[in-house]
């Protein structure tokens, strides 16, 4: 889908892309007033003024770690479901990481076959 940068694949592709181009490849977007966000945020998403670097990379240094769901057109609920969903394969890649029974034997431990393995590769 072109919302998450991906590729026109359809009809409602292009119409999105279409939708996107109208708002956003215009005149408009070299004026001072423009946001690219329609609604009452901390962050003006916009085109920083004049052709310096500088003026681009201090613009880039201030924009937030986390981007609101409503700059895509998403409802906020989009947020927490991400949120939760990521904090899921968190917990899922942490247990994977956890030692695994090995039943009864003499063999090594699954933290020892990591020591070796990594030792390993540092000679």
């Amino acid at each position: 889908s072109v919302q998450y940068g991906g590729r026109v694949q359809d009809a409602l592709d292009g119409e999105l892309f279409e939708t996107y181009a109208a708002l956003w490849f215009c005149d408009d977007v070299n004026k001072s007033s423009f946001t690219f966000n329609n609604f009452h945020s901390d962050f003006n998403y916009r085109i920083p003024d004049g052709g310096e670097v500088a003026n681009y990379r201090n613009y880039i240094s201030r924009l937030p770690t986390v981007d609101s769901p409503l700059i895509f057109g998403l409802h906020t609920n989009a947020d927490l479901t991400y949120r939760q969903l990521d904090a899921g394969e968190m917990l899922t890649s942490l247990l994977e990481t956890l030692p695994k029974d090995a039943g009864v034997g003499t063999g090594k431990s699954v933290d020892e076959i990591v020591k070796e393995t990594a030792l390993g590769l540092l000679e």
